[in-house]
């Protein structure tokens, strides 16, 4: 849903009058979740009770982003008598995808970070975060639900911290715990140091209405981190976007990506396909994002060429016009909006 970072949440049971057309016996099955580095995986051990009836069918709701239903159809007391001893297992892994991508025609992609110790980030993005780390055409890349970081080798000219992206977000179910671990690994929580009311390393925000934290990963990125137990791994959040203008920052986005305006606590927001853009107005002088740890972000377009050319109709220059690579079946096509983020236009990433 607009609005919602895509597999922020595993999918509500709805009421059975929404199924009316499939009646749902009553079932003791109780999901184990457990998590992975990488992927989220739900077991469910269940033995089913059935109705007495020549046909019955359970619903089994599956965590993002498989939201499945299974549907066991009983035909015959025969099979009926057997599966009463049995027990079904389901081990479905959640692996980090850009499904928002897949599903619709324009949804967020990738970030690019500069980097100088690759090992440094897989600490912090795989082993603290529990993202699967992969490679693309030789380039390592932290890959989580909707959202790849592409890590090249390069020393960054600064932190994301005086850049028009001042930091990006992510979602955890259990962010005490994992801020114990951060501090334990050797990453600097610098909540006090962002936020002027916390008095602690996890703050509870008023104007949100959300328990949150900031690290500094590797490299100096600025991490908002955001408690929400309902999850069963790290997802992306949000990008908070600095501006001297938030509401005509916003404007530009929904007008040019499509992006759903609307206001989250105190701040202005727009929402794209698998990511929140979060503004806030600076009255400080802000920088380019080229070349620093955030170097830029990305979204996922489908149709590019045409969409490019809207772009120039509209009056906005390429830094770099439309291309494709064939070698990596890739179209791209580079951008900077008003304020000094440098942007990535892709099409073909939804398929790695």
């Amino acid at each position: 849903l607009p609005g919602q970072p895509y597999g922020a949440r595993n999918p509500p049971r709805e009421p059975a009058s929404r199924h009316s057309q499939i009646p749902l016996p009553e079932s003791n099955c109780a999901g184990q979740s457990t998590h992975h580095p990488g992927r989220s995986v739900l077991t469910c051990s269940k033995e089913y009770h059935y109705q007495a009836s020549n046909t019955s069918y359970v619903q089994i709701f599956l965590p993002y982003p498989y939201a499945a239903t299974l549907c066991l159809i009983m035909t015959s007391w025969k099979a009926l008598l057997l599966l009463l001893f049995a027990s079904v297992i389901l081990v479905i892994p959640v692996d980090a995808q850009l499904i928002a991508a897949r599903d619709n025609a324009f949804a967020v992609g990738h970030h690019h970070l500069n980097v100088t110790d690759v090992d440094a980030h897989k600490k912090f993005w795989g082993q603290l975060l529990g993202a699967e780390m992969v490679q693309f055409n030789g380039t390592d890349v932290v890959k989580l639900p909707n959202t790849l970081l592409f890590l090249r080798v390069k020393d960054p000219t600064d932190g994301s911290n005086g850049s028009s992206i001042n930091h990006i977000g992510y979602q955890v179910p259990d962010l005490k715990a994992l801020i114990a671990r951060m501090k334990s690994a050797g990453f600097a929580v610098i909540t006090r140091e962002v936020v002027a009311a916390a008095k602690e390393d996890v703050h509870w925000n008023d104007g949100t209405k959300v328990y949150m934290a900031f690290v500094r990963a590797p490299d100096g990125l600025r991490v908002e981190l955001i408690q929400d137990e309902k999850l069963q791994g790290t997802v992306p959040h949000h990008i908070h976007i600095f501006s001297a203008d938030d509401a005509a920052t916003q404007a530009w986005y929904v007008k040019h990506f499509n992006a759903k305006p609307g206001m989250r606590g105190p701040f202005k927001k727009a929402d794209i396909p698998g990511i929140e853009l979060t503004f806030a107005g600076s009255s400080d002088p802000l920088q380019n994002t080229k070349g620093r740890v955030l170097d830029h972000i990305g979204f996922e377009v489908d149709n590019l060429e045409a969409f490019c050319q809207k772009l120039e109709a509209a009056g906005i220059k390429l830094d770099v016009p439309f291309r494709r690579i064939d070698n990596l079946n890739l179209s791209v096509a580079f951008l900077t909006d008003p304020w000094g983020t440098y942007i990535e236009l892709t099409e073909g990433l939804d398929k790695f």
